[in-house]
């Protein structure tokens, strides 16, 4: 009955089915946990998934009508990202649509005093493929609230199999825009074995050669606007070889160049020297 009623809700209020395999609360330890989570559209394609969730509320706040968390750790999602071009688009976790439900939700104040995703995976899509592209990944958010304006994430994993780590930050800006930044270091990239996780630059084709990277990403969710993703900084290269579909323009090319602006989706390149 439980599970008609909450998938009954879900289903009018976001277009979504969601299933849930089983939900336990251990009273000693005050720690709620939801096991085997699944987001998917109607028609059963699974936009996300989760192994499991616990939950251990903050009872003293919420006793003062705040909705309050000591700590959430979610182990094992699984999700995608679809790659159009110098496009990269998260699932439609939500439908654009607006719910037939009519009803505000009150105002109520959220703290996070700790959230923590862990083992997780993120495939990319490419024509209609799934690749491997983020794994183990770990996310840490150690602070968050609906009242902060900005939050440091920390985040650590594998990218096609090689380790990454970096600090980022978010900033949540009073007309809707979501401002993600981060500073990404990166020694020895292989062109050939990452190709297909490679921005695409316009009318040029990275065939081969190690890179370098130095760089700052900032992704911009706008509300109102077409996001953009940006990057600048330092990269070096040795033995490039780039193609175009008039020939090739560079052989074992060596060298460093530091980027001032480029902006995939505008596809604007600032070269400073």
């Amino acid at each position: 009955l439980f599970s008609f009623y909450y998938k009954d809700i879900f289903m009018q209020f976001f277009q979504r089915d969601v299933s849930i395999g089983k939900v336990d609360f251990n009273i000693p330890t005050k720690t709620l946990t939801i096991n085997d989570i699944y987001w998917a559209v109607p028609e059963g394609e699974k936009l996300l998934s989760a192994k499991e969730i616990q939950i251990k509320p903050d009872f003293k706040k919420l006793l003062k009508l705040q909705i309050a968390f000591e700590e959430v750790t979610i182990d094992g999602v699984k999700t995608y990202v679809v790659q159009k071009g110098n496009s990269y688009k998260l699932p439609p976790f939500l439908p654009e649509r607006k719910s037939s439900l009519n009803f505000k939700i009150p105002k109520i104040p959220i703290v996070f005093s700790a959230i923590t995703v862990s083992n997780s995976t993120v495939h990319l899509r490419r024509n209609g493929k799934d690749y491997r592209f983020l794994s183990e990944l770990t996310v840490k958010l150690p602070s968050v609230s609906d009242k902060m304006s900005e939050i440091k994430p920390v985040i650590s994993g594998n990218l096609n199999r090689k380790p990454f780590n970096f600090v980022g930050k978010t900033k949540f800006n009073e007309n809707g825009d979501i401002i993600n930044q981060f500073n990404v270091s990166s020694r020895n990239l292989n062109i050939a074995e990452n190709r297909i996780f490679l921005p695409v630059f316009p009318g040029i084709k990275m065939q081969q050669g190690i890179v370098n990277l130095d760089i700052s990403i900032e992704y911009i969710i706008r509300k109102k606007r077409k996001s953009s993703l940006v990057f600048s900084g330092a990269v070096a290269v040795q033995n490039l070889v780039l193609n175009t579909n008039v020939g090739q323009i560079a052989d074992r090319l060596t060298g460093r160049a530091v980027v001032r602006r480029y902006d995939f989706t505008q596809k604007q390149l600032d070269v400073e020297s």
